[in-house]
């Protein structure tokens, strides 16, 4: 175990690398457990050195990462990315015989089971983030729930409902969800949903929180765990939408397409839209600025 690390501001290095740099320890609000110290050349702003302390069980902080060794622009080992198997081992699977599966996060409680997949952070800020619900024991299809929703009306009230997201460590600053699509995929109903801040954003963010909600809302939701966070979220820039987005959509479907109508223009066209039914814009302030395109 390593020594708790100081947490007093900026510290000079001169014995690191002889570059005399400065080690930075930026607060992590709401994330006490966890802990992230940098090192930076303060001649060029490279980073040379980053450490991650995480909370143990006993209480105590420990170092649980050390990077201390940087190359830029660096040539990997030829073949490092070989995914060829030794010759004294057998396949049980192939490239081509893997099914192909989006990333996500179940939790299943006593009387719900709900599913978290990675969401889509688009240029100018806005998120697409998938995400369904089940009701253990009941099998009747959801698709009622569904098939009478408007792009950029209200969420589908099912027992647990994902109306927004908050960037980690943050807040004043709540993006509010609203329907965009829905697919379907082996009888499971996946709520496609844009949420969009209602504040200004100097650059897209990509760490958030799940804000969820029990439909009716005095639902009991004890024994139910539900996903606190995506599993991730990927920034989007506008040539990787249909590979990303639209790729992500039809792979949650049954028949391989994605629901029509999508694009990232009409996506973007949306997103401002609802942005001028904001309660700061309905208040008559000017909307939130769109984040420069990447």
């Amino acid at each position: 175990m390593g020594p708790r690390p100081d947490w007093d501001g900026d510290h000079r290095r001169p014995d690191l690398r002889g570059l005399g740099a400065r080690e930075t320890s930026p607060p992590v609000p709401g994330l006490a457990a966890r802990c992230n110290k940098f090192w930076f050349d303060p001649a060029t702003g490279v980073l040379v050195r980053a450490e991650v302390w995480a909370k143990h069980s006993s209480g105590e902080l420990r170092r649980v990462v050390l990077l201390d060794r940087m190359e830029l622009n660096g040539e990997p080992p030829a073949g490092i990315f070989d995914t060829t198997s030794p010759a004294d081992y057998t396949l049980i699977n192939t490239k081509e015989t893997t099914p192909s599966t989006l990333s996500y996060s179940l939790h299943k409680g006593k009387t719900l089971e709900t599913a978290g997949h990675p969401g889509f952070v688009l240029p100018d800020g806005s998120v697409v983030l998938p995400w369904s619900v089940r009701e253990l024991g009941k099998d009747e299809p959801q698709d009622s729930q569904f098939a009478r929703l408007m792009a950029g009306g209200e969420l589908p009230k099912l027992p647990l409902e994902v109306y927004g997201l908050r960037p980690q460590g943050q807040t004043k600053l709540t993006y509010l969800g609203r329907h965009l699509a829905w697919t379907k995929k082996d009888g499971r109903c996946f709520e496609w949903a844009l949420y969009v801040p209602d504040k200004d954003l100097l650059d897209p963010i990509t760490y958030f929180s799940l804000l969820t909600r029990p439909n009716p809302a005095d639902r009991d939701l004890k024994g139910n765990d539900s996903p606190g966070h995506p599993p991730c979220t990927i920034e989007v820039i506008a040539g990787d939408f249909d590979e990303l987005v639209l790729g992500a959509m039809a792979e949650l479907s049954d028949n391989g397409m994605w629901p029509e109508g999508i694009s990232l223009e009409s996506v973007l066209k949306l997103a401002d839209s609802i942005r001028r039914t904001l309660p700061r814009a309905a208040a008559g302030e000017a909307g939130p600025t769109r984040a420069s395109p990447r």
